[in-house]
Formats: structure tokens, sequence, C-alpha cells
């Protein structure tokens, strides 16, 4: 990732390399470990004709400074599993 993130940040997009054509992914999901441990998931969504998935980062979503720990899923209805672990650095803001 070549753009800096930042606390509260909105609109940002995330890309996650799946391996193979995402065009008939039933579920996409981004599974997050935040820097205090707070885990849960994102919906994420096919990127039809591509072998990616993607999030959009939401209000609320980057509510701490410092590393995600972020892990895409996808479900295909056959075969089911997860990605590598990427991290996230979230830089603090001023105020």
């Amino acid at each position: 990732m070549t753009k800096s993130v930042f606390v509260n940040d909105v609109g940002t997009e995330l890309l996650f390399y799946i391996g193979m054509s995402v065009d008939t992914v039933v579920e996409a999901k981004i599974y997050y470990k935040k820097p205090d441990g707070t885990t849960g998931y994102w919906v994420g969504e096919p990127v039809v004709g591509t072998n990616e998935i993607k999030y959009v980062i939401q209000e609320g979503d980057l509510d701490q400074a410092g590393e995600y720990k972020l892990q895409p899923y996808v479900d295909f209805g056959s075969w089911k599993g997860r990605g590598s672990i990427v991290s996230l650095t979230v830089e603090d803001i001023l105020f």
C-alpha cells in the first residue's frame, strides 16, 4: 500500500488478491484485528473480472492508531478459505 492511512479516514479502498477469479464468489469478508485486540469482520465484495476482493473503509472502521491485521475470506459455495494476513498501519491525527 503506497498511501498513508489515518485514524477516521473514510472512503479508502482496500484490495486483496485472492489468486483465482472471484466472479462466482458467494460471500467475501475481511477479518480484522485492531491495535487494541478487538476483532471482527467487514463485508467485502468481489471485483468482477479480477482475482481481487475489495472493501471501502466506512465511518468508524479506523478508530485507532496502530497496526491492524487483515485477512480476506471468500466463499465460493463449494470451497471456502482465507488468504494471507496483511498489516495496515493507521497513523494518528493531530486533532
